[in-house]
């Protein structure tokens, strides 16, 4: 009988422990998609979209034993909401009065950006490509525990079924919470209602294309679907930028349509017109982009290494031989890139501890 009657206490103890914080009013915060972390300028952002907040906020701290810190979460588009959550954060999470999400861990909260590891993939295609490719490479992407992630476009087969957004939002949540998520535009994830920039418009004025810098470290996404032929808008914000970076600094330039190609899509001609004259001037180190479902590695040339990065689960294209690539494969892929004082380490994988092409890239003279 005292064994029957400890066990109902003990069960009546742990009942209460799992309803004890919404009975104490702290209950789930719901949103639609998010939260989600970016980096823009020189800064981290958090943002989600819920559909009736009244006056929302993000908490963050260092260790699970301090207080923490708060920051008023402002509207940022149609039911999207956005603040600066700090580098230094260790885990944080958004409230709305008595409601909060759980607590998010941020990989990379607190350590050093002199050396650092990103990753870079792209042409996932949710809503058509292989979910289980690309839910298999996220998982493989968040064990990496990089400081973020680049996408080089088609992140939806179609951008205007919403129902592809969710699939890609569900797809990518857990790791997107904890890591940066950094993506370009590529054509698929075109709408006439512009979910792609609703969703990730991060540059001026909700442009979808952005800068962002990490440590020493200056990354530039484009947009290639939209204007980018000399003096319109988009160029004026390249080439103004890359006039900014100081001497010897990497530079990491990403979008989706590539300046060299040999499988279904081929090189760009409008890319190597507009953009490979500037990335030459300006001291570019690397270009990453999509379009075509493989991997390629090309150069350098004038200085700039190119490389084609389409393996996230869209269907995969032959590669043709040509003296200019490095190396190529049609296999789904990431690549993880290793930053340090004086060159980017990249190898191309398959998962954690399966890889296959390791490459070097040392920082040019600007």
């Amino acid at each position: 009988m005292l064994i029957r009657g400890s066990a109902v206490v003990i069960f009546f103890t742990l009942w209460l422990g799992l309803i004890g914080p919404k009975a104490a009013g702290a209950a789930d915060l719901k949103v639609k998609k998010g939260p989600i972390l970016h980096r823009v300028e020189n800064k981290q952002i958090v943002r989600l979209q819920a559909a009736s907040l009244t006056k929302p906020a993000v908490e963050w701290r260092k260790e699970p034993a301090e207080s923490p810190h708060r920051a008023e979460l402002k509207p940022a588009g149609s039911e999207f909401w956005q603040a600066e959550l700090s580098d230094d954060a260790g885990e944080y999470r958004v409230v709305d009065g008595e409601n909060a999400t759980p607590w998010y861990p941020v990989v990379n909260g607190g350590k050093s950006k002199d050396r650092f590891t990103f990753i870079a993939y792209g042409d996932n295609r949710s809503g058509w490509g292989s979910p289980r490719v690309h839910q298999s490479l996220v998982d493989h992407m968040e064990a990496e525990k990089a400081a973020f992630v680049l996408n080089t476009g088609d992140l939806v087969f179609n951008g205007e079924k919403q129902a592809f957004w969710d699939l890609l939002f569900r797809q990518i949540q857990r790791m997107s919470a904890s890591v940066p998520y950094q993506p370009s535009m590529g054509n698929h994830d075109y709408s006439k209602e512009g979910n792609y920039r609703r969703y990730f418009g991060l540059g001026p004025e909700g442009a979808s294309y952005y800068y962002f810098s990490y440590g020493k470290a200056h990354f530039i996404a484009l947009d290639t679907t939209i204007n980018f032929s000399p003096n319109c808008p988009q160029y004026r914000f390249l080439e103004d930028r890359l006039k900014s970076l100081q001497a010897s600094d990497p530079i990491v330039v990403f979008f989706h349509h590539p300046a060299y190609s040999w499988s279904n899509h081929s090189s760009d001609p409008r890319v190597q017109a507009y953009l490979v004259p500037l990335f030459e001037k300006h001291g570019v180190d690397l270009v990453l982009t999509g379009h075509d479902h493989n991997y390629q590695r090309v150069g350098p040339i004038k200085g700039v290494t190119y490389i084609v990065t389409g393996g996230g689960g869209g269907p995969l294209y032959r590669v043709r031989e040509n003296s200019l690539l490095k190396n190529y494969k049609v296999v789904y892929h990431y690549i993880t890139l290793e930053v340090d004082d004086e060159k980017i380490v990249g190898t191309m994988k398959y998962s954690p501890t399966v890889s296959d092409d390791r490459f070097e890239i040392f920082y040019r003279p600007k």
